[in-house]
Parts: structure tokens; sequence; C-alpha cells
């Protein structure tokens, strides 16, 4: 029998591996890019700046990483429908930034705490690029659909990710680090993925894949 240390360090590299190559994409995206499509529309001036916002926005880092080990120790084919949909959605969404890369312009934050928290957020975008499909939102999609559709995840577990998953999504908008067509474009990315996730399951692979990795 697996020691339950054994398996959440082999949680913790398989998550830290998927968060690298997710950051060595997106990143990397970024210093190929040229010729920039704004993709604002009228509809987006009319949401609020509101940097309070950036705090349920905020949460999509540590759920990124939570979710997936409460996944796995209720459901294991739940746990890879998730990874598998996230890694097509990181992949899928790469190749969109590089054909057809996207930004908007950003309104400056007050000078508040919640203010100068977003100020530091914009920052860490680095380039502040790769609007369309929003990242935040695809993810944060598969983990709503996941989560309610995950049965054997407990329910309070259940409710609580799903309502920080759209509190990440409406955050998106709020602190402006996004705009309506990013999240819109973010919900086939994440209907794809699910769908992938979905069909290596049902074809009977959770073992197949688990296994191997000593899980």
């Amino acid at each position: 029998m697996k020691q339950p240390v054994y398996i959440i360090w082999k949680l913790i590299v398989i998550e830290a591996l998927i968060i690298g190559f997710q950051s060595l994409l997106y990143f990397g995206s970024e210093l190929l890019q040229h010729n920039f499509h704004d993709v604002s529309r009228p509809v987006d001036r009319r949401i609020p700046l509101v940097p309070a916002w950036v705090f349920p926005y905020f949460l999509w880092y540590p759920v990124l990483a939570i979710f997936p080990f409460t996944l796995y120790f209720f459901s294991r084919e739940d746990y890879i429908i998730s990874q598998v949909a996230w890694l097509v959605a990181v992949v899928v969404s790469t190749v969109i930034y590089l054909v057809y890369p996207t930004t908007f312009d950003r309104p400056k934050p007050p000078n508040t705490f919640s203010g100068r928290f977003l100020v530091w957020i914009y920052k860490a975008s680095f380039r502040g690029i790769n609007c369309a499909p929003s990242l935040h939102c695809s993810t944060s999609f598969i983990i709503l659909a996941v989560s309610l559709g995950a049965a054997e995840l407990p329910l309070v577990a259940r409710v609580v990710f799903a309502v920080i998953a759209v509190g990440i999504v409406i955050g998106t908008l709020f602190t402006k680090q996004h705009v309506v067509i990013d999240v819109v474009s973010a919900i086939p990315i994440a209907v794809l993925g699910l769908s992938v996730g979905w069909s290596v399951v049902s074809q009977g692979l959770t073992e197949a894949i688990l296994g191997p990795l000593g899980l």
C-alpha cells in the first residue's frame, strides 16, 4: 500500500511540472508575439474597475494547486479529467496566442491597498498580452464543471470550488485583467479540454496513466 506522504510528494512534483510547463509556454510565447490586436469592445467600457476583485482573482493561484490534490484523493477519474483538460487548454491557448496576439489598454488602479495589489498583478503578467482566450477563465470553467460533476467529492468542497471558480471569472473582468471576449473565448477551450479528458477516462486509461507515475 502506498504511503500518503509518498503520494503527496508525487502529486506535488506532478503539479509543479504542469505549472512549470504552463509558465514556459505562456511566458515563452510572449517573446515571439508581434502585431497585437486590441480585443476590447464598447461593452467592456461599461464594466467598472473594482480593485477589490483582485482578491477572488488571486485565488486562482492556490486553487490551481489545491484542486487537483483534493480530486485525487476522492476521485482519480475526475483528477485525470481535470489534468488532461488543463494541459489541453494550455497548449491550445498558446497556439492561439501565437497565431492571433491580443492585448488592450488597462486603466490605472487607485492608490489603495487593493489597487496596489492589482498593480503588482499587472506587472506579474509580464507584457500584458495573451488575453484571448483567458487561461484564468478556461481553467476556472474546467474547475467549475469538474466540481459540479464530481459526485464523489464532498458537497462542501464542490460548492466551495465552484463558487471560487465563478468568482475568479468575474474577477478577471472587474480587475480589467481581461475583457468580455477573453472570457467568452475561454468557454470552447474548456469544453475541448474536458471532452478530451472525459474521452481518456471513458477509455479506461486512468490506471494506465497513474500506474507508471506511481500513483
